[in-house]
């Protein structure tokens, strides 16, 4: 069978890591040249044009309206410079004030009044009171500044409508502040003028030093005056004018830039919406997807082909392999056709099978050979972790010691009361371990289960890893309750002998006094009679 121009049979020839590299050539050139050029290049190019664009509406709004509170300071400052304005004579007002507000319909009023709130001079007939206006955000500032004052958003007293009021300083001929001009402006009609034409899915929200929303774009009647939505928090707080993703108060998501308007601590957050920023950006990924997919297939259907030359072999010494992990040590490899390196590996995997059988029976010899050694040196072998607990016990530890290996493992030696050693006795033992020290002989008496008590000696020597590493310890038992009840036998025999040995010299020395006195009391009468 041929597949194109090329028979097929070569493609099994061929090393394995010749076909890893076809593969790879054949899959990943083509799938990351085309992600990398379609979605790294194009969308990152897309993306950086729309962040632009919504911080050129940002600041575009931001320009607008610092340029219109430049206008309107000169304007203040023209009408503060009157002299009927300076001369802040309710009875004699100066007609500008009716004729502006009559000009500019965003202006609710225009008030002149003197610091104390008298000489009131504005649009409305009805007046404003002290109390009122300095209840108004940007008053209190406005009375100690030397130039104009953008207070935050408020309901205007008298209109009843939400508004912005600006102060300027009235000042008299020595340059010193005698009153205040104040002009509150409609923020509704202020939005509506300078957000009225923004593009398509827009939204331009802009909020005073307080947090609270001054202009909106859209509903600004329900929006004007309350805080920035939760979801919005973070931007407008942000210190920076970069710009951010946020789903706005009517589910939108869209991507915001936050701009300043230094003239008034206001900020401007633009958002246009993502579906829309991100339109062109989202058209190439997709074609990059669609693109990368052909590609793609048409690669895996390459990659199958090739594969199949690289399985086939492969399935062989998987099934060899489980066999062998089932018990099925006689298994080996068989191959028909395969690569070169994976025809190797079948041999080198067929000759570890035969090690491994040949090591096994090595290993069972060994193991016989120590289990005889141990049998013949010891009762029973132990094994401790680094931390001196039993983790394995083999041999006739019951009946060496009278506690099964289950009441050992997992404890210290320790832990198991012991008739004959003292707290000093094991604190010298604990020392001789942890200074990594052999020990031999080691005398424990226990009371077994069954109420007998039993003599242990042990010995032990401490275990390292490759790296040098402490692992704990291993060592051997051995029974000596028989040989300590002779010893105790032999002494209580020594101390027994030893006791009739007193008893016969105090026997002796008692028949010696008395064979004394009597031969004096039989002498002493005849050496009387000699004298």
């Amino acid at each position: 069978a041929r597949w194109g121009c090329v028979p097929v049979w070569r493609f099994s020839r061929l090393s394995v890591r010749a076909q890893l590299m076809l593969l790879l050539v054949a899959v990943l050139i083509p799938v990351l040249g085309v992600m990398l050029y379609h979605l790294a290049h194009g969308r990152q190019a897309a993306r950086a044009f729309a962040h632009e664009r919504v911080r050129l509406l940002a600041h575009t709004a931001a320009g607008g309206l610092g340029n219109l509170l430049r206008d309107h300071e000169a304007v203040l400052k023209r009408i503060a410079q009157r002299p009927m304005v300076m001369a802040l004579d309710e009875q004699a007002c100066d007609p500008i004030i009716v004729e502006f507000v009559k000009l500019y319909p965003e202006f609710t009023n225009l008030v002149v009044q003197d610091l104390a709130g008298r000489n009131d001079c504005s649009y409305l007939s009805q007046k404003i009171t002290r109390e009122q206006l300095s209840g108004i955000p940007g008053y209190h500032d406005a009375i100690t500044r030397s130039m104009m004052t953008v207070g935050d958003a408020a309901l205007g007293p008298l209109s009843g409508r939400w508004i912005s009021v600006l102060f300027y300083p009235v000042r008299d001929s020595q340059g010193q502040t005698t009153g205040l001009i104040s002009l509150p402006m409609d923020l509704v009609q202020l939005g509506e003028r300078m957000l009225g034409s923004l593009p398509q899915g827009a939204l331009v929200v802009v909020l005073d030093k307080s947090g609270k929303i001054l202009l909106r774009s859209r509903n600004a009647h329900t929006w004007i005056g309350r805080p920035v939505p939760v979801e919005m928090t973070h931007l407008a707080t942000s210190q920076t004018e970069g710009s951010a993703l946020a789903i706005s108060a009517d589910g939108v998501q869209r991507l915001f830039a936050v701009a300043p308007v230094e003239r008034a601590g206001w900020s401007v957050l633009a958002g246009v919406p993502v579906e829309d920023v991100f339109a062109d950006a989202n058209s190439a990924f997709a074609s990059g997807i669609l693109l990368a997919l052909g590609i793609l297939a048409l690669a895996l259907g390459l990659a199958w082909r090739i594969g199949r030359g690289i399985v086939r072999p492969i399935d062989a010494l998987s099934l060899a392999a489980s066999h062998v992990a089932d018990g099925q040590t006689s298994t080996r490899v068989q191959l028909d056709s395969a690569p070169r390196e994976l025809w190797a590996v079948a041999q080198q995997f067929n000759h570890m099978l035969d090690a491994r059988e040949r090591a096994q029976a090595e290993l069972r010899e060994s193991e016989e050979r120590f289990r005889t050694l141990a049998r013949l040196s010891s009762d029973w072998y132990w094994e401790q972790d680094a931390d001196y607990r039993f983790v394995r016990f083999d041999g006739r530890v019951l009946d060496g010691t009278g506690i099964p290996s289950e009441g050992y493992v997992g404890k210290t030696r320790w832990e198991l009361p012991a008739l004959n050693l003292t707290p000093d006795d094991w604190a010298r033992h604990r020392a001789l371990l942890d200074a990594r020290q052999e020990f031999r002989h080691f005398e424990i008496l226990r009371l077994g289960h069954d109420g007998t008590e039993r003599w242990g000696a042990v010995s032990g020597t401490p275990i390292f890893d490759a790296s040098g590493r402490f692992c704990g310890y291993r060592g051997g038992g051995t029974d000596i309750t028989e040989p300590k009840r002779l010893e105790q036998e032999r002494l209580r025999m020594s101390l027994h002998i030893e006791e009739l040995s007193r008893r016969m010299v105090q026997a002796q020395e008692e028949i010696r006094r008395r064979f004394s006195r009597e031969l004096h009391d039989r002498t002493s009468p005849n050496l009387a009679a000699l004298r």
